[in-house]
């Protein structure tokens, strides 16, 4: 019997996930299907590059390439792009190493790829609907479409309980690299990713891939639990966020491009008037050298001290905390936790914001920045205030991250839980 060879591409830095990943790919072989994997050693050090070096000998199926250095994720890919094409096979699956699989998850991606060019459908890739970890049952992106007015990624489904939406498979103009699918032919034609380190590597990818006359697919018959990038932001990733953005608008959504670089100069502003003049400078750095070309590496780029504070400290008494929800109830329920602990609270609710048709999406442009510039007047009102904003907002925000100390929250009944960051040490009030 012919079997369908699968070479499956993990890269790895700093974590201890893959070794999860590689026993859970044994749990669940697709029958018909002879997998591999390549794991890319993205330039680990100490006990983990020891750990990563014995994977061949542990898992006979998986070979190890190692890196020199940290070329982040888009090196890391490409890297074992390339060497999953010089080793064959009929199909490439591109896995993050955090990704918990299930049995129905690369069955469900090669089941959706035969049926779609079965029906003479031109299938570039097809991918992996991603839920959360935390919230197991969640959506956090079913793919997106990349907005042609501002470059902002549109995610389907975000949010959605994954039993509500059924078996259904979705035409998209992006498929995150978390779980993915593509046929080793197509990667050959349209090659593997740009080394661009982090972020749009794989949007980039995706629109190459279109531009070849390809389609790109997302399917809720495949699934990944993947942790959610809440949490996650540092304020290095300012400069690839920049840079990578109008590299890529520049190429394919030139108007949005115009469009990015004003936003981009309007939250270097905000980053300065906040006193974060370290991360408003990477920004600055990011948009240059996407006109240049040039592009640092993680190890060359400035660190800036990012702090964490108890939730106790955030809700001081005397403290002022501006709060951007999404739910009424939610800025109620921070409402009641400052006035319990003695702080201020000044909320700004986003309910009910979402228009339809043009008209109805500018008009709640138009609100939403209102709002957002009130919520940066009530800042720089309070130089030494705490912006919250909720994880349901991490993806719609423009703003967020504007100014010197910020926090996630996530209000669901009695749960509560608070990130906070702090770019720069404390500074004069603005206008001092």
């Amino acid at each position: 019997m012919c079997q369908t060879v699968v070479t499956v591409v993990i890269p790895v830095y700093a974590r201890e996930d893959v070794f999860g990943t590689l026993e859970a790919l044994e749990g669940f072989p697709p029958e018909g299907v002879a997998l591999r994997a390549i794991v890319v050693d993205n330039g680990n050090a100490g006990p983990l590059a020891g750990r990563l070096a014995e994977v061949p000998r542990r898992h006979g199926w998986c070979t190890v390439v190692r890196l020199r250095e940290n070329r982040g994720g888009a090196g890391a890919f490409r890297a074992g792009m390339a060497a999953a094409l010089r080793r064959g096979g009929d199909f490439v699956w591109l896995l993050d190493d955090d990704a918990l699989v299930n049995a129905g998850t690369l069955s469900g991606l090669l089941a959706e790829t035969a049926r779609l060019e079965g029906e003479g459908v031109r299938v570039g890739a097809v991918g992996s609907t991603l839920l959360g970890r935390r919230e197991p049952t969640r959506v956090t992106e079913a793919g997106a479409s990349v907005s042609p007015f501002s470059g902002a990624l549109r995610l389907r489904h975000h949010g959605a309980e994954i039993h509500s939406l059924g078996d259904c498979t979705d035409e998209v103009e992006y498929v995150a690299a978390a779980s993915l699918l593509v046929r080793a032919a197509i990667l050959r034609e349209v090659g593997p990713f740009e080394d661009i380190f982090i972020h749009y590597d794989d949007i980039e990818w995706c629109f190459r891939l279109r531009r070849k006359g390809y389609r790109l697919f997302v399917t809720t018959r495949s699934t990944v639990n993947h942790a959610e990038w809440e949490g996650k932001f540092a304020p290095w990733v300012l400069y690839y966020d920049a840079r990578n953005l109008l590299w890529f608008l520049r190429q394919y959504k030139p108007f949005a491009g115009v469009v990015a670089r004003m936003k981009l100069g309007l939250q270097g502003l905000f980053l300065r008037m906040h006193g974060a003049s370290a991360a408003a400078n990477l920004l600055v750095l990011g948009v240059r050298h996407a006109r240049t070309g040039e592009l640092l590496l993680r190890g060359a780029l400035p660190e800036i001290p990012r702090e964490r504070y108890p939730l106790e400290r955030v809700l001081a008494p005397g403290q002022v905390v501006v709060v951007l929800a999404h739910t009424p109830e939610a800025a109620a329920l921070w409402e009641r936790l400052a006035d319990a602990h003695g702080a201020r609270c000044r909320a700004i609710v986003f309910e009910g914001l979402a228009g339809r048709g043009l008209a109805g999406r500018v008009w709640a442009l138009v609100c939403a920045g209102a709002r957002h510039l009130w919520a940066q007047a009530l800042l720089c009102a309070h130089p030494a205030a705490t912006l919250l904003f909720d994880v349901a907002g991490t993806k719609g925000y423009p703003f967020p991250f504007w100014c010197r100390r910020r926090a996630l929250f996530q209000a669901n009944g009695e749960a509560l839980s608070v990130f906070a960051y702090s770019t720069v040490k404390p500074v004069k009030p603005c206008g001092a």
